[in-house]
């Protein structure tokens, strides 16, 4: 699963993502980098009968990512492996595949991509 959560109030969608990942990664967003990536849904991970509505975002992260809040541990999974680890319906079906799509039309670096 990806670092993310629901807006609290009217927050904007980059101040969302902001703050999940203060909280949950340990570290922030340059907005700078942010690019909208779409907005995709996928059958909820942890919760049966729920759909997960996202807003997938390209950004550079300031600091090094650290598992805070209910995040227990890190791990980067290859796409080229995803079966390494069990993964969200979301990360399968819709991460991986823009990370592809991205990789084939520039350097081959992993940006993490969030869902808000």
């Amino acid at each position: 699963m990806q670092a993310g959560g629901r807006p609290q109030g009217d927050e904007a969608p980059l101040d969302t993502l902001d703050r999940e990942i203060r909280e949950e990664l340990g570290c922030s967003i340059d907005r700078e980098t942010a690019e909208f990536d779409g907005a995709f849904e996928a059958p909820a991970a942890l919760e049966a009968g729920y759909i997960v509505i996202a807003d997938l975002y390209r950004v550079q992260l300031i600091g090094e990512p650290r598992p805070s809040a209910e995040i227990e541990e890190l791990a980067w999974v290859s796409p080229g492996n995803p079966d390494r680890l069990p993964l969200a319906p979301l990360t399968k079906e819709h991460v991986f595949r823009r990370y592809e799509k991205h990789a084939r039309r520039e350097s081959p670096t992993l940006r993490l991509q969030i869902g808000s």
